[in-house]
């Protein structure tokens, strides 16, 4: 129960800045861990016919995704202990194909990355043409709660412009997180 509430405050912290936040070209998606899997908390698209095709990703509000390579999954693991990912990567990696899973020693390579940068990013990763970004919502106590993503053309998502998306994001995480730190609070 007290999880369900966490949840349910997390996506009421969240819904005002993603309005804010999500653009005409864009997908975001606010997600956290459930287990071994990642689940979608809330999605909204931006009304440009890029954005309509980005619903082509196939994620909508309520999936279930697997926690073994994606931008959101690095968000998500790389601030855990390393036990504590081995234990993830092998649940996450014995409930789904093994095609569908990155090498353990590239997800190694990609947390640390991750923890360096502070946010993932990868192309063609939810469809050819996409680009992705992803940066953990931090808690009080240092952890990660959850993860925000933008979804958008690899066009605009070009390494030249990588930081304005990163930052846009980062800034986004920290409202949310501090917002949910006060709702939990009160």
């Amino acid at each position: 129960m007290a999880g369900d509430a966490a949840r349910g405050g997390l996506v009421s912290a969240a819904l005002p800045v993603l309005g804010r936040l999500v653009e005409p070209d864009e997908t975001v998606i606010l997600s956290r861990r459930f287990g071994a899997s990642i689940l979608a908390l809330e999605v909204l698209f931006g009304d440009s016919p890029t954005a309509r095709r980005s619903r082509e990703i196939g994620v909508v509000k309520g999936d279930l995704l697997p926690l073994a390579g994606g931008v959101t999954a690095q968000a998500l693991l790389a601030f855990l202990p390393r036990a504590e990912i081995d234990q993830l990567l092998l649940q996450s990696r014995a409930e789904q194909s093994s095609s569908s899973t990155a090498p353990v020693s590239w997800m190694y390579r990609r947390l640390s990355g991750v923890r360096d940068r502070g946010y993932a990013a990868s192309w063609d990763e939810f469809r050819i043409g996409c680009g992705a970004v992803a940066v953990p919502i931090p808690t009080e106590s240092g952890g990660v709660r959850a993860a925000l993503t933008i979804v958008t053309s690899a066009a605009r998502l070009d390494p030249r412009h990588l930081h304005n998306f990163t930052r846009r994001l980062q800034v986004a995480a920290e409202i949310i997180g501090t917002r949910l730190e006060e709702l939990l609070a009160a």
